[in-house]
């Protein structure tokens, strides 16, 4: 939805210096595409940007964001998978991850998933990649979830974290 509407932005599309941007779809095909590899070096580079940021600033006390979203698939598409979809029931799907700073959107992490697999799928993990990609001068003060999450096994792996 967000690149959609950012395909949609005269302003964004000028600052960017193109006419045309890539899909959501586009860009889920490119993260599924991608080595682990790969993925890893970018988000090395995501963490190398933030911590240059935040040089700059003085200690900063974050709120960590961590949404999923369904994507419905239209077709037959690898790693898809039919789980829960509140739009299109009984349709494939993947399941997209992001964890990413509050008030800043600075992204943190991203997962293109299954459909198939819960939000609490591979949750500590996921997390934990969250808070190692914060800069030192960042201290986390709150972690807010979407209702997703919302289940005993999270709130213990969270305290357990403190």
């Amino acid at each position: 939805m967000h690149i959609e509407t950012l395909r949609n932005d005269e302003g964004y599309k000028k600052f960017k210096g193109v006419d045309k941007l890539p899909s959501e779809k586009v860009c889920r095909d490119l993260l599924k595409a991608l080595p682990t590899e790969t993925l890893e070096e970018l988000r090395t580079i995501n963490k190398k940007i933030l911590d240059l940021k935040s040089s700059t600033e003085d200690v900063r006390e974050v709120c960590i964001n961590i949404d999923d979203t369904v994507i419905t698939i239209f077709g037959n598409q690898e790693k898809s998978g039919i789980g829960y979809n509140p739009r299109y029931n009984g349709r494939p799907s993947f399941k997209e991850k992001v964890g990413f700073i509050s008030g800043t959107d600075e992204l943190l992490n991203i997962t293109l998933e299954n459909g198939r697999h819960h939000s609490n799928y591979k949750f500590l993990d996921f997390f934990k990649s969250c808070v190692n990609q914060l800069p030192s001068r960042y201290i986390l003060k709150r972690v807010r979830l979407d209702r997703g999450f919302l289940m005993k096994k999270t709130f213990y792996i969270l305290k357990i974290m403190e």
